[in-house]
């Protein structure tokens, strides 16, 4: 884990992820749905390119990238389904 934490592509990838989360949940006209699958997919759309160039760099081998990006999108998506579960129940 201390590879990671020497990464900043990877936090920039984080930032940037989480600015378009912010505008993607404050966008009306899309639906309930819509947001959940826009944020997993912009996660997908800024964490590949930042394990990328981790990768390139020669901090993380490609499969401990890939274990660590697999296992941070599958808990991603664990959260994103619990909070649509979670608001669902709500209504």
């Amino acid at each position: 884990m201390e590879a990671l934490s020497q990464a900043p592509g990877i936090f920039i990838g984080l930032m940037g992820w989480a600015a378009t989360t912010l505008i993607v949940m404050d966008t009306v006209s899309l639906s309930f749905w819509q947001r959940r699958f826009l944020i997993i997919f912009s996660w997908m759309l800024w964490m590949i390119p930042a394990f990328d160039a981790v990768v390139y760099q020669g901090m993380l081998t490609s499969n401990a990238a890939i274990t660590y990006g697999a296992t941070m999108t599958g808990a991603l998506i664990f959260v994103v389904s619990l909070t649509a579960f979670l608001q669902h129940t709500k209504r």
